[in-house]
């Protein structure tokens, strides 16, 4: 709920890491194409670290992005898409990895939101984290 009536954007990530399981799997069930994906032992390109290895399995998902008014609905979405995996999550998480969902939020000058208890319920329920991201030049002060 926006709490003091201004107009809020977001878009929403789900990250997954894993040591050793490989990724494949989810990218497969969720039928989602990742923006960002690597294994374990790819070659490393930026100009930092070039000739290095990843060191772990990683794979970003941009799942979906709107106004505020409907994110708890949105994000419910992919929550439905991903309770089916939830044995595969758990594995993940005990490999050392986790599940992430990431929210950037564009509030401008808003800044008051509240998630539902069903919507967190539902995130605890799956054992997925949730990380909210204000962008540096979002805040004005």
């Amino acid at each position: 709920m926006n709490l003091d009536g201004g107009e809020i954007r977001y878009n929403a990530n789900i990250i997954v890491t894993s040591n050793t399981i490989a990724l494949m799997p989810i990218i497969d069930a969720l039928r989602l194409t990742p923006k960002i994906a690597w294994s374990t032992g790819d070659k490393i390109s930026d100009s930092i670290n070039a000739g290095g290895r990843r060191q772990f399995n990683y794979c970003l998902f941009n799942i979906t992005a709107g106004s505020w008014r409907d994110i708890e609905y949105d994000l419910e979405k992919y929550l439905h898409q991903l309770r089916p995996h939830k044995d595969y999550i758990d594995k993940v998480q005990l490999d050392g990895g986790a599940v992430l969902l990431v929210v950037n939020w564009y509030a401008g000058h808003s800044r008051a939101y509240e998630f539902g208890f069903d919507f967190l319920e539902q995130l605890a329920d799956l054992h997925i984290d949730l990380g909210i991201d204000i962008p540096d030049d979002d805040i004005s002060v």
